[in-house]
């Protein structure tokens, strides 16, 4: 390895004590060692990672179960494309130095290849590992708002452009030539830059995307499939919470460590305030009963509400911005419950939008000037409360500026993938789940036979026309219906049991014909009955939407 190779340091060299050199000099020396900084951010930006377990718990956990692996494996795909998009161009947009950069646009490093050998490169690397995160947590909070009836191929597509929604604003934030950054606007750990933009996003997404099939929360149509998963998500996303807040000083050399431990701190008892007053709202309006989405969410929104000011206020203010996150969220998702036509499956807007635009004003109305910081400052500015009312300005300018460029990118984005791939996927695909018909898992006990029961009546009103995807996918998903169906009727998809009875010739033509394909040959009935013995049961206990026949002939109408 090259670093066995290297020369021996001079005698002469001494290390530098950041610490000692800051207090004498009042100015960041050029050259320190960074390696308590270093070790610091990446131990940070590992837990920060993390949070794309909970983020998908929480997404899976609040959905039906025929979607609760299809949404994980949308969450890992996305991370997958969207990070390869990062590295590729999104660094270079929201942090690159070349030529043609400016305060609205990063440029340079395409392709983000950095000298490991060179100190300040590598630090610089540790950067880009951090703000990937960011930019992965970006859209994972879209794809829950996209749940449940989103075209996977469409999504994918999806992934990869979100990078530019994240990084263009990361630039005018976070770059040293941003003008939301020469204004003075405090964004520590993306409360503006990743929550308030994704809310926003999400809510252009909810909105073209059209509620899912036989939405009702008046009537109860939806329920909350593991809410396991649920509560696991928000521990383990609680978790990348604290390192992402304790990571906004950047290091932990001179008087930074002071800061990082005070944000850790203040982050608990902000995200306790939301919480308790769920609590205090759940029993106010449910008497005994606690919904687990009344309390989820609206810790959650304490959590994304403190991610603008980090250490920058006192602990009683810090619980107050997580009391008043946990209040909006709750009643916000009391008055949304009320319009079908708006559906947010897992309430992204109301916890990362509005929480997020709650935390960006939040920094203009609580901070105090940082006198603390040796050699340079994290806010030059007082807030509303101390007499200052330059930063709440140009908070409320960053949010609108914020909420616009999200809204419009977001859009675009959706309108051009739509040209070319549906953005929403087909009828019986939603109704039967992500998970068979993607994933071919099958879970039993979720209403899917009547869903099916409930198809073949309707089967010649649905007009699947073939010659709109290559017919083989019609097979594809014909099988797996009618392997499923197989199952439910106690009839046997391998010819190897005497158990039940077999598929028969009739039974797969029958089927094939509800999703449009005709005229099946000998061989394709046997490619159809072999195929079915890859399916895999699942058994699990849940619920998925309301009675298919309640909803399905208006759909069809």
């Amino acid at each position: 390895m090259p670093v066995f190779n290297q020369p021996p340091l001079p005698k002469h060299l001494t290390v530098v004590d950041p610490s000692e050199f800051i207090a004498n000099n009042r100015s960041v020396p050029e050259y320190i060692d960074r390696s308590d900084d270093v070790a610091w951010m990446l131990a940070c930006s590992l837990i920060l990672f993390t949070m794309q377990t909970g983020i998908a718990l929480m997404e899976s956990g609040m959905c039906s179960l025929k979607n609760e692996v299809h949404l994980l494996m949308k969450n890992l795909a996305a991370c997958c494309f969207g990070g390869l998009t990062f590295w590729a161009i999104g660094w270079s947009l929201a942090m690159g130095q070349g030529s043609y950069s400016s305060p609205f646009n990063g440029w340079g490093d395409w392709l983000y290849e950095p000298d490991w050998l060179d100190g300040k490169s590598s630090e610089r690397a540790l950067m880009f590992f951090y703000q990937e995160s960011l930019n992965a947590l970006s859209t994972s909070i879209v794809s829950g708002a996209m749940a449940e009836r989103v075209n996977f191929r469409a999504f994918l597509v999806f992934s990869v452009l979100n990078t530019i929604v994240f990084s263009v604003p990361a630039c005018w934030m976070w770059a040293p030539q941003g003008f939301l950054n020469q204004l003075g606007v405090i964004d520590n750990s993306g409360c503006g830059v990743v929550h308030l933009v994704g809310g926003f996003s999400s809510l252009v997404a909810t909105l073209y995307l059209g509620p899912r099939t036989g939405l009702s929360f008046t009537k109860e149509t939806v329920v909350m499939g593991n809410p396991t998963f649920c509560c696991a998500g928000l521990f383990i996303t609680w978790w990348g919470y604290l390192a992402m807040n304790s990571a906004s000083t950047l290091g932990v050399e001179g008087t930074r460590w002071l800061q990082s431990a005070k944000a850790t701190v203040l982050t608990m008892l902000s995200s306790f305030g939301g919480g308790t007053t769920a609590l205090i709202l759940c029993y106010v309006y449910y008497g005994h009963t606690i919904p687990v989405g009344r309390m989820v969410n609206p810790t959650m929104g304490s959590l994304v509400s403190y991610t603008g000011i980090t250490f920058l206020c006192t602990s009683v203010q810090s619980v107050m911005i997580g009391a008043v996150a946990g209040f909006l969220a709750f009643l916000s998702m009391e008055v949304l419950d009320k319009f079908d036509s708006i559906d947010d499956p897992c309430c992204t807007f109301i916890v990362h939008g509005l929480c997020g635009t709650w935390g960006m004003l939040a920094v203009g109305i609580f901070t105090q000037e940082d006198t603390i910081s040796e050699g340079f400052t994290f806010s030059p500015y007082n807030g509303v409360l101390y007499g200052g009312f330059y930063l709440i300005c140009v908070q409320a300018l960053a949010c609108l500026v914020l909420a616009v460029w999200a809204s419009a990118s977001t859009y675009i984005i959706l309108r051009a993938i739509d040209y070319f791939i549906p953005l929403r996927g087909d009828l019986v695909s939603e109704l039967l789940g992500g998970d068979l018909m993607e994933h071919n898992i099958l879970h039993n006990g979720i209403g899917i036979s009547e869903t099916l029961e409930t198809l073949r009546e309707f089967h010649q009103e649905l007009e699947k026309p073939v010659k709109m995807e290559p017919h083989w996918n019609y097979l594809r998903r014909a099988w797996k219906i009618s392997g499923l169906d197989a199952l439910v009727g106690n009839a046997r998809v391998s010819p190897d049991t005497d158990e039940g009875r077999e598929v028969t010739d009739e039974d797969l033509t029958t089927l094939a014909e509800l999703l449009g394909v005709q005229n099946l040959s000998r061989s394709d009935l046997d490619e159809f009955r072999g195929r079915l013995v890859n399916l895999e049961p699942r058994q699990s206990e849940g619920f998925g939407f309301g009675k298919v026949a309640d909803y399905l002939p208006s759909k069809l109408d």
